[in-house]
């Protein structure tokens, strides 16, 4: 384990709600993703990463379900509903 994620595995345990249980795996998939993109896609991933921070009752909508689908899909038909041209990032599946 990273110290970064060490450290912020640590300050999700002092939140409420078990956010550290539920975060973890999101979590460690993106420090093991970050070092190995493109600044312009690790700057973007990086803005909804520091919302995971945030107390989910203020998130505009799940931060989590969309960090994880940028770590795991390629950006696609399915997640930017339909053309896709000027998407801003792909990340391999």
């Amino acid at each position: 384990m990273t110290k970064a994620l060490h450290l912020d595995l640590k300050k999700l345990k002092a939140r409420a709600f078990d956010r550290a249980e539920w975060a973890e795996e999101v979590l460690r998939k993106y420090h093991a993703a970050i070092p190995n993109l493109h600044d312009a896609v690790a700057q973007q991933l990086r803005t909804l990463y520091v919302w995971m921070f945030v107390p989910p009752t203020l998130w505009p909508f799940n931060i989590q379900d969309v960090l994880e689908l940028s770590l795991t899909k390629p950006v696609s038909e399915e997640i930017c509903f339909g053309d896709c041209s000027s998407a801003p990032f792909f990340l391999p599946g």
